[in-house]
């Protein structure tokens, strides 16, 4: 199964690569004939998602990797560090737009005014965008791939500065010559801040958060789910890319000899892991109280 969803996960990322380097080169045509900053802005902020897009799919590459004799809980976190240069990515792209839209507002310099078939090839990315998004989502939550919901938070700030170049083009045909570049700076505002969000969400990653509650709800039904077992005592874990690793201490008959406990704890090891999120699981036994048997 985890071949099968590392293959679903790199076939995606890569089709997120193609989008974005077709992104780029349409918008910045467009950008650039028919004289839309805004529309060039967000051509920069595809040519960051298109390398940044390139590194989610070395970093889920990576991830696939065994563990080895150097790397012993294996390559997973190659996920989340892969979504940390993304996130780096777009803050330095969404400040790099912010900076020259601030310039021309300053100058006012404004050398020539949008033209409508910038507005459709906006309209369009935003389109794209959005089947992106919808299906990055849907993908990512199926694998646990923190690289992917990194890839659908970038699409739907796609959406945002795809409107803010078609409101550009609509402001400067009204006649307002400051709407192009200020809607560009509006462009790299917003991939700034969803570029510092996914690097919250990746550096949290690498910190070692626990899963979420539904996920130890889940474990802990499956623990409580052996024979045995009187209850838990104990549950932390720690996500690595997509997987999550497991270390809880159960309570058990204070009576058991040590090839009984041995033989439960082993037990709740494997129906644990049998959880395709989970990668590692680490049981501790307790003998029940005196007073509770």
């Amino acid at each position: 199964m985890a071949a099968s969803h590392g293959t679903e996960g790199r076939r995606v990322a890569l089709w997120v690569l193609l989008a974005n380097i077709f992104l780029t080169l349409g918008k910045g045509l467009a950008g650039y004939l028919f004289y839309s900053q805004a529309l060039l802005a967000d051509a920069v902020h595809s040519l960051g998602d298109a390398v940044a897009s390139a590194g989610v799919l070395y970093g889920m590459e990576v991830a696939r990797r065994p563990a080895d004799r150097v790397h012993r809980y294996g390559h997973a976190k190659a996920e989340p560090l892969a979504g940390l240069a993304m996130g780096s990515f777009l803050i330095v792209a969404g400040g790099v737009v912010a900076v020259e839209a601030l310039v021309t507002l300053w100058r006012g310099e404004v050398s020539a005014t949008p033209e409508w078939p910038a507005f459709w090839v906006a309209a369009a990315a935003l389109g794209l965008k959005e089947v992106l998004y919808r299906w990055n989502v849907a993908v990512a939550r199926r694998l646990h791939s923190p690289a992917l919901m990194a890839n659908a938070a970038d699409h739907r700030s796609d959406e945002w500065t795809s409107l803010a170049a078609m409101a550009g083009v609509v402001g400067a045909q009204l006649g307002w010559g400051w709407a192009d570049p200020f809607f560009a700076l509006v462009v790299g505002g917003v991939v700034a801040h969803y570029g510092f969000g996914v690097l919250l969400e990746n550096g949290s990653d690498l910190l070692d958060r626990q899963a979420d509650e539904a996920r130890q709800a889940e474990i802990r039904a499956k623990a409580l789910e052996v024979a045995g077992v009187k209850g838990i005592d104990s549950l932390r874990t720690r996500r690595s890319g997509p997987f999550v690793h497991v270390d809880m201490e159960i309570r058990v008959g204070r009576h058991l000899s040590l090839v009984e406990a041995h033989r439960l704890a082993h037990d709740v090891m494997e129906k644990v892991g049998s959880l395709d999120f989970v990668q590692d699981v680490v049981v501790h036994v307790n003998p029940e109280r005196e007073e509770e048997a």
